[in-house]
């Protein structure tokens, strides 16, 4: 399983925990809660990016765009013979 530590995923956290809270302690906030799942899945589309982007398994890579940078530079430094 790849850590991308990325900042929608973050944001993710923050986001279940606040949905959980209103649910649970103010009778309502289900609107939160569907919020969460939404973006819940928006993460998961963005690790499923990053996964197709990056050729090996990097650790800590925050944005898709960091990904593509990753895969140009292992995509443009020489291999070394073996």
């Amino acid at each position: 399983m790849a850590s991308y530590h990325s900042y929608l995923a973050k944001a993710w956290g923050l986001l279940l925990a606040a949905a959980t809270i209103a649910a649970l302690c103010f009778d309502g906030g289900y609107w939160l809660l569907t919020t969460a799942l939404v973006w819940g899945v928006a993460v998961d589309v963005e690790r499923i990016a990053m996964s197709l982007l990056l050729p090996v398994r990097t650790p800590d890579v925050k944005t898709p765009g960091r990904a593509w940078r990753l895969r140009g530079r292992w995509r443009d430094a020489p291999h070394a013979a073996g």
